[in-house]
């Protein structure tokens, strides 16, 4: 994120078009197609954060914040594998508890946000795709 005047947080009824706070259900790609010998994951997005698990007990929080025109976000999060865990790059995690950092960007394509993201110097294509409204 080049400064604080170019990005904003998610949330705001500016962003409603593209950006909707809710539960996402998150794919992984490669060469474009989902992978599915990826982990599936689900997030929560609401009012610029993010928060989520994968289907083998990773956990992770972080940030999403729009461009100002809201065409692109980014997402910056830390991920917590347990021990002996898989990261959906296929990188298996020590003995011990990792904590990875992924930063990732997404633009909105045919009603559902896709990007990259960077996953300890490995870029995987990622697919969000809204499944519903959080309750109040």
């Amino acid at each position: 994120m080049s400064s604080k005047d170019d990005v904003r947080l998610v949330g705001s009824s500016e962003d409603r078009n593209y950006w909707q706070d809710g539960l996402y259900s998150v794919t992984y790609l490669h060469e474009g197609e989902i992978d599915s010998r990826r982990s599936r994951t689900l997030a929560v997005l609401r009012e610029g954060t993010i928060v989520g698990s994968d289907e083998h007990g990773g956990v992770f929080e972080g940030l999403f914040a729009t461009t100002r025109c809201g065409s692109a976000a980014y997402v910056v999060l830390k991920l917590r594998v347990p021990p002996g865990g898989v990261l959906v790059t296929g990188e298996r995690v020590g003995e011990t508890e990792a904590v990875v950092e992924v930063a990732g960007v997404l633009s909105n394509r045919n009603g559902e946000l896709q990007g990259v993201c960077d996953i300890r110097g490995h870029w995987m294509g990622m697919r969000f795709r809204y499944v519903g409204r959080l309750p109040h």
